[in-house]
């Protein structure tokens, strides 16, 4: 069947329809892309993954061990003034709350020392990757500021 003017030359009927739409064309000079190995864009891929890998919730720990001292700490006088208890009793508070208070300072040192510098140098390990990946790309500098060649 051929269509000539609109109407098929057997004799049927052809509908005419038309859609009015707008679109937003990204400009030229605003969209500008970069074409990366598939390789590179799977490594940065798989390092971003591994990065948003939960940590170890240090700071749950620590965050027990400190209300727990903040409880004993604060049962302390109390107990202490309190009478008729066993002589042990006032001691043990005490010495929860030294014990809680150490343990926390602990784990806190421990996030702080180990758990953030782990994860700020993998973070720095993904940039460091996009920055060479950048860096294969020729650019070209104009007074707009420098722009990378696109494929």
């Amino acid at each position: 069947m051929a269509i000539v003017d609109g109407q098929p030359t057997n004799g049927e009927k052809v509908l005419n329809w038309q859609r009015e739409e707008k679109i937003a064309i990204p400009l030229t000079e605003r969209e500008k892309r970069m074409a990366i190995r598939c390789s590179d864009w799977n490594r940065i891929m798989r390092n971003v993954k591994n990065n948003l890998e939960p940590t170890p919730k240090i700071s749950i720990i620590y965050s027990i061990l400190f209300g727990i001292a903040g409880s004993a700490g604060l049962s302390i006088i109390p107990i202490a003034k309190s009478e008729g208890l066993a002589s042990w009793v006032a001691p043990l508070y005490v010495c929860t709350f030294i014990f809680s208070l150490l343990c926390a300072f602990v784990f806190l040192l421990v996030e702080i020392k180990i758990v953030q510098p782990s994860k700020c140098s993998r973070i720095k390990e993904i940039e460091d990757d996009m920055k060479d990946i950048e860096d294969m790309f020729i650019v070209e500098n104009n007074d707009t500021g420098p722009k990378y060649m696109t494929y």
